[in-house]
């Protein structure tokens, strides 16, 4: 079987703080049976971002990139444009990939070759010790960008897919690009990121198969700030926003209240009796319904300007 090349594609905004640490864990890969290029893609930075990447990828394959407008996917259809790999495996700037990780992509591919796009597993690297309700979130897939702890390989859905950690055959990809309007990441306060799960959603539409392999396994870097009430709270009203944005509105207008409603009322009775855990969880849900209500009513009053 032919060998397959890799193409690891990382697009940044303001990423200089956590790419020293993303780039040493890929420094730190065990060797692969493949050329390896690296496309990396500068979206709008104002720091050192630009600079970080063209240092690394100097002797290296691959090339640094680009991209004025801020937005994630536009970065990422950049990479498309410019990545020769077979696999086109993503992670963020804030990723610590595990040592096994490409080898395991690699082969993997290699024996399922019926397989589109892999999603690997990401669990969380802590700033701090984190509250025994925190790490339920973590460990249920729920925040700080993880993936379900419990998960087994196999096939997956579209929500499993995280962007900080996936990879793709080139071929399964074939007029398929990264949505850049609703859920594009940052190119506009409201935008409600998902573009990747989006992504994913078009791939699996297409025939593709995806599956979940949680031994191409990496660390997503958690900052103090992640871990707030209310940056959760603010991380599932941009879920639901995306959500949102791939449904029916006129269902969403009238499901979201109600279920909104119930899983506040849920969580505060959690927080009352102590329970703190199941509080997190339904306030994640409450925030979600919340995100998915604001996407129709910004709709709505676009529609109304327009």
């Amino acid at each position: 079987m032919p060998r397959l090349d890799a193409s690891i594609i990382i697009a940044s905004h303001n990423g200089a703080a956590s790419l020293p640490r993303c780039f040493a864990a890929l420094e730190a890969q065990e060797p692969v049976n493949a050329k390896v290029e690296y496309i990396l893609v500068d979206n709008a930075s104002t720091d050192t971002t630009r600079s970080i990447m063209q240092e690394f990828t100097g002797s290296r394959g691959g090339k640094t990139l680009h991209e004025p407008r801020k937005g994630k996917s536009y970065a990422l259809n950049q990479a498309l444009q410019h990545a020769r790999g077979d696999l086109l495996i993503f992670i963020d700037d804030d990723i610590l990939p595990d040592a096994h990780w490409l080898k395991t992509y690699l082969d993997a591919f290699q024996t399922h070759t019926s397989v589109a796009l892999m999603a690997g597993a990401l669990r969380p690297d802590w700033p701090a010790e984190p509250a025994d309700w925190q790490r339920h979130l973590a460990e249920s897939g729920r925040s700080f960008g993880s993936t379900p702890a419990a998960k087994l390989a196999g096939p997956c859905t579209h929500q499993t897919v995280k962007g900080g950690n996936f990879a793709v055959r080139r071929s399964a990809i074939e007029g398929i690009n990264f949505d850049e309007n609703d859920s594009n990441l940052g190119h506009r306060r409201n935008a409600a990121g998902g573009q990747d799960t989006r992504f994913a959603s078009e791939i699996a539409r297409n025939g593709g198969a995806l599956e979940f392999l949680p031994a191409a396994s990496a660390k997503h870097i958690v900052s103090e700030s992640e871990m707030s009430v209310r940056a959760i709270s603010e991380r599932y009203q941009r879920i639901g926003r995306g959500s949102a944005a791939q449904r029916n509105l006129a269902a969403v207008m009238v499901t979201a209240p109600l279920m909104l409603a119930i899983f506040a009322l849920a969580a505060g009775l959690g927080a009352i009796s102590g329970q703190k855990a199941f509080a997190a969880v339904q306030m994640t849900r409450a925030a979600n319904r919340l995100g998915r209500l604001q996407f129709v009513m910004s709709r709505l009053l676009r529609k109304k300007a327009a």
